[in-house]
């Protein structure tokens, strides 16, 4: 497996996998999102300092998944992560080191104190993986989920 910064290139791929049904309803936002919302968001993220998206590759190049990571809070260095894997590649344990070889990657060079995430309640599967990853959890559920959180040793 591979992690890489997202390109152009990948745009169709990322709108894909989010608009996926399972992917939607373990989202804060379950929207279908139109290709013109999905442009304009898109572009964005690529021309972004406070935002980071890499997308992930089984060895024969083919695109399985995607991380993305958004500073929350300039002055603490503080991001939120986000995973998605493809549908057809779900099941197969590439989600946890996915989302470690990300990390280091951008870590390597955005140097985040702490990482969260927010896990829907009920989404036992993004439980494991965040759990697995070294995330613990808040203990106050707000809205529909908990907010997950990882440390970054400098």
């Amino acid at each position: 497996m591979k992690i890489r910064p997202a390109t152009s290139a990948d745009s169709a791929d990322v709108l894909r996998w989010r608009n996926d049904p399972q992917a939607r309803e373990q989202s804060r936002t379950v929207e279908i999102i139109t290709q013109d919302v999905h442009d304009v968001w898109f572009e964005s993220i690529m021309k972004s300092t406070d935002r980071c998206l890499f997308i992930a590759e089984l060895e024969d190049a083919v695109p399985f998944g995607q991380v993305r990571f958004d500073l929350l809070a300039r002055d603490l260095d503080v991001f939120e992560v986000s995973i998605s894997i493809a549908t057809e590649f779900r099941g197969q344990n590439l989600a946890i080191p996915t989302l470690l070889q990300a990390e280091n990657l951008f870590s390597h060079d955005h140097s985040p104190r702490q990482l969260r995430a927010f896990v829907r309640l009920g989404n036992t599967v993004s439980q494991h993986i965040f759990t697995a990853a070294g995330y613990s959890i808040e203990s106050t559920a707000i809205d529909s989920g908990n907010w997950w959180f990882k440390d970054i040793n400098d």
